[in-house]
């Protein structure tokens, strides 16, 4: 007597006599068999694919900027115009930080002791009363940000101890002096655009109007 098997990629089954379906049974198993194979193939072309920036699908990242969209549209101002906004503002900011000079460091007893290029960043500031570049304190933030993420290390081991403060405030004045004469305004506002946090460094720098 033969058994009843299924054979690969195939739905014809091979029964004795006593069992044996009729047509109708065999057509309607069939029909189920295709429709969960329909789902299957259904499910899988229905799964988001994440992407390899921010792992948001295209249809979140689509929806996401349709928020946006018809959120500046309540507020009565387009993508368009709130970037020419950015452009303007960092346009005159760039004009502003153009007309202050770059003091002349003279050694002195007094050397800056500073743990972090951004502790610099604020002495050098207290001393001369002049606000840095936006482009100077982003990079010294990537410095500081490239050494250990350990603070007790680094607390432990301040870059004024290995690098002598005169050397390192002189190191400054000249990134600064490049960023105030030759940075591009239209480089500042597309950092600007990215960057929610800019404020903290260009609101006081501005000037009134």
């Amino acid at each position: 007597m033969l058994k009843r098997y299924n054979p690969p990629k195939s739905n014809h089954l091979f029964l004795s006599s006593s069992e044996t379906e009729s047509d109708d049974n065999y057509r309607h198993r069939k029909k189920i068999n295709k429709r969960k194979i329909i789902r299957k193939e259904s499910k899988r072309s229905n799964k988001k694919k994440p992407t390899p920036v921010n792992g948001e699908s295209k249809e979140e990242v689509s929806k996401i900027n349709e928020i946006k969209e018809e959120v500046s549209k309540v507020n009565g101002v387009s993508k368009e115009e709130q970037e020419n906004e950015v452009i303007k503002e960092a346009e005159k900011y760039q004009e502003y930080m153009k007309l202050l000079s770059v003091p002349v460091t003279v050694e002195s007893p007094s050397k800056l002791p500073f743990i972090t290029w951004q502790d610099l960043a604020k002495s050098i500031k207290q001393k001369y009363g002049q606000p840095l570049h936006y482009l100077t304190h982003n990079l010294l933030k990537q410095w500081d940000e490239s050494r250990a993420n350990n603070k007790n290390e680094i607390n432990n081991n301040p870059i004024g101890n290995v690098i002598d403060p005169l050397k390192a405030e002189a190191t400054l004045w000249v990134v600064e002096e490049f960023n105030r004469q030759f940075a591009s305004h239209h480089y500042i506002a597309k950092l600007w655009i990215c960057d929610p946090k800019y404020h903290d460094f260009v609101d006081s720098m501005n000037p009134k109007d």
